[in-house]
């Protein structure tokens, strides 16, 4: 072989080393991408139960559960839950609203709590999350509930004069101190006779079209959305 056949084997050579060391990013972000993708996996709790409520914000759902990422990091931009009814196939939407602490707390402490935010979930360091849920459909007609009974308290609640010679109008009145026997027993009396008017009894029947808890079979769907790439990951769980 001539010198100049090794010349032009030699340009050859390093012109394919050149090519590869260009195409290894792509490569590798090739293989990440479409071979082996990052996930996040989902696994409940064995040692606690799925809580459902209702309460001034409407229907909530509160669970324990562990979440890690496989493959490569994973940034968690958001955690919903879809929940079906099976019998009628209605199916709910919810947002994350509380995270909750694992320490446990007694008498009068109470339990630590923070608003839900995006979080770096790392391959080597799973994150367990207690999470209360709730219904964004509801909060806002339960918002809007919750003012008119609190407006209807003001009418009942425990009033004072605030000058001698009262004629009974509830508008040239102030709330009783709470404090003593005198606003307990005040404050009771108000309560029964609010709780037995036609007003407050529509409100009930208000909360009960919306509270949709029932016994029966449910489908739950953890849905837990991450960036770049924008994925969604979900695991389902039957409970009654």
């Amino acid at each position: 072989m001539s010198s100049q056949d090794w010349t032009n084997l030699a340009a050859i050579g390093g012109f394919a080393i050149a090519l590869v060391a260009l195409a290894q990013p792509w490569a590798v972000w090739a293989w990440r991408k479409w071979i082996r993708k990052g996930r996040v996996g989902i696994y409940e709790s064995r040692f606690s139960r799925i809580g459902v409520g209702f309460t001034g914000n409407g229907a909530t759902l509160d669970l324990t559960f562990t979440i890690r990422a496989i493959n490569h990091d994973q940034f968690v931009r958001q955690i919903g839950v879809s929940v079906i009814r099976n019998r009628e196939k209605a199916m709910y939407d919810y947002e994350w609203r509380v995270f909750h602490s694992f320490l446990h707390h007694y008498g009068s402490f109470q339990e630590p709590v923070e608003l839900p935010a995006s979080l770096l979930l790392v391959q080597s360091y799973p994150r367990s999350l207690r999470v209360t849920f709730g219904d964004v459909r509801l909060e806002k007609d339960m918002e809007d509930i919750v003012k008119r009974v609190r407006t209807l308290w003001v009418e009942y609640r425990p009033q004072i004069p605030d000058h001698p010679g009262d004629d009974g109008d509830v508008s040239n009145r102030t709330p009783l101190p709470p404090s003593g026997d005198q606003f307990l027993a005040a404050a009771h009396e108000a309560y029964q006779k609010m709780t037995h008017s036609a007003k407050y009894a529509e409100f009930v029947k208000e909360l009960e079209r919306r509270c949709y808890w029932e016994p029966g079979q449910y489908t739950m769907s953890i849905r837990i959305s991450t960036d770049a790439p924008e994925q969604e990951h979900v695991k389902q769980h039957r409970f009654r």
